[in-house]
């Protein structure tokens, strides 16, 4: 059964947010009158009768004392609400032992432990509305991940909306798992704060291993193909995503040592400050951490991509040949794995398909990248009528609008069904080139070293980047508002 993206899908998502927002906001209203803290002592509490303990609130008219009781090593107290203020829940044991709760009273009915947005009856609905809310904008994004790929395989756009799903579909699971332990809205504003940690150091390990991984790769693609700038960008990547990754740990043993800013202290600007700027370059460092993602599994599912056995033509895209007019071991492997591509739709359907060699002659070349790709189909057998060249392309933009002019002509109309063949990490790019010219095709790709692959992930990377600065700016610029406020909220929670 497929899946249809519905239509006003993201207003129906954030319409559902409302929605379970206000059922929270109502369970907690109804519950939220009466409230049960626990009140832990590190001496156990097992043998001691209630009656040795003195419970008592600093402002008897804020709160009532229903009930106390021992339960599970704890001091249980029942309270319900008498009028809006703040007030202090003591306990004091026979030996001294101590224990203290804030204790506020909200004008709208409701009690909170703790925080002014701490624990409250009926206060894990706000967390179960949460997950459930992810949840769904996780399906929402995915089948917009699914219907766009349908579309358009060959899209930064692509890449962007996979990048952000990953990112919600992260949070989700990182919610979902504090469910159990959940304490109260606090918790929710903590954990909004700290959205980027979670994937930033589950990440970490992840890109430790692939910048040593890179920084060798680098190094025989260095060798191999000479000191250039693009060569190191993959070590450069790497190495910078794993400095932001440390970058708290540093800000907080610098804070740490500058007593004026009062880092120590809970409530203080400094400590909401140290927050905020720790949780602003995680979440960034996150958000990067999830593109990059992004842009590897595309990159992959291109190159591992198989056009489907209908095709009339293959292109296969060339490059640099050698001096002597043959093909290189890159070159070889786009065509043998075009003619590997015929053979196979063939055996499947008996349908064959005609190759178009493409590529023009460069200064430095005895002859066209398409005549030497078709001397080499020549000598394998393949027969010149199956065979139509085009020679005048000089770049891959030019080789996708070239030889569609000629197919078309060939062809007879411009509804030919096309697949291309190129290296492997060469298929989204390549694809991409197709699609802004709108020539519908698909791509696959021939294997080829490894060190091409890491580096060429990279430049994709940083393309998506700025293919889609403004999309990428935007989210940045929400995730940085959507700090700033829960830091102001968190600073208020304190401060109540």
């Amino acid at each position: 059964m497929q899946i249809k993206k519905p239509k006003n899908g993201l207003v129906s998502v954030l319409m559902l947010g409302v929605l379970l927002l206000l059922m929270s906001f109502l369970t907690i209203l109804i519950t939220g009158r009466r409230c049960t803290v626990r009140t832990e002592f590190i001496k156990p509490v097992d043998g001691l009768s209630i009656d040795d303990f003195k419970v008592s609130l600093d402002d008897e008219g804020i709160v009532n004392i229903d009930e106390t009781y021992i339960k599970d090593g704890c001091i249980i107290t029942e309270l319900s609400f008498v009028s809006r203020g703040k007030t202090c829940l003591e306990i004091i044991g026979p030996d001294g032992r101590y224990g203290f709760q804030k204790i506020y009273a909200h004008r709208v009915g409701i009690i909170t432990v703790e925080y002014y947005f701490g624990m409250v009856n009926g206060g894990w609905v706000i967390a179960l509305s949460y997950v459930l809310f992810l949840w769904t904008l996780s399906l929402y994004l995915l089948v917009r991940c699914s219907a766009s790929l349908r579309r358009d395989m060959f899209s930064y756009d692509n890449i962007a909306l996979l990048g952000v799903t990953i990112a919600v579909i992260f949070h989700m699971l990182q919610q979902a798992s504090g469910l159990a332990n959940y304490n109260g809205p606090m918790d929710s504003i903590l954990s909004v704060m700290d959205l980027g940690t979670g994937i930033s150091l589950i990440l970490l390990p992840i890109a430790f291993v692939v910048s040593v991984f890179v920084m060798i790769t680098n190094i025989r693609l260095l060798i191999k193909e000479g000191r250039k700038l693009k060569n190191i960008l993959g070590t450069a990547l790497g190495l910078g995503l794993m400095l932001l990754t440390l970058t708290p740990s540093f800000i907080y043993r610098i804070a740490s040592s500058m007593p004026t800013l009062e880092t120590q202290r809970e409530g203080s600007i400094g400590h909401i400050a140290e927050i905020f700027a720790e949780n602003i370059i995680y979440s960034l460092v996150a958000y990067l951490e999830c593109v990059l993602m992004a842009t590897i599994i595309l990159g992959l599912a291109a190159a591992k991509n198989v056009p489907s056995f209908d095709m009339d033509y293959v292109m296969i895209l060339g490059c640099r040949m050698k001096k002597d007019g043959t093909l290189t071991n890159l070159l070889k492997g786009r065509v043998d794995r075009a003619v590997d591509f015929a053979k196979r739709q063939k055996e499947a359907t008996g349908k064959d398909v005609i190759f178009v060699p493409s590529g023009g002659q460069g200064a430095d070349e005895p002859l066209s990248e398409a005549q030497a790709m078709k001397n080499y189909l020549l000598s394998i057998g393949i027969p010149e009528e199956r065979i139509l060249a085009e020679d005048k392309s000089l770049n891959t933009y030019q080789n996708f609008g070239y030889s569609k002019e000629l197919i078309d002509k060939h062809f007879g109309s411009e509804n030919a069904k096309i697949a291309f063949s190129t290296t492997n990490y060469h298929v989204f790019r390549s694809g991409m080139y197709a699609s802004k010219q709108g020539i519908k095709v698909q791509g696959m790709g021939s294997k080829t070293k490894v060190y091409f692959w890491v580096n060429a992930f990279v430049r994709e990377f940083i393309a998506t980047l700025e293919a889609k600065k403004k999309l990428h700016m935007a989210a940045i610029g929400v995730i940085i508002l959507l700090n700033i406020q829960m830091a102001v909220i968190f600073w208020l929670a304190l401060r109540l």
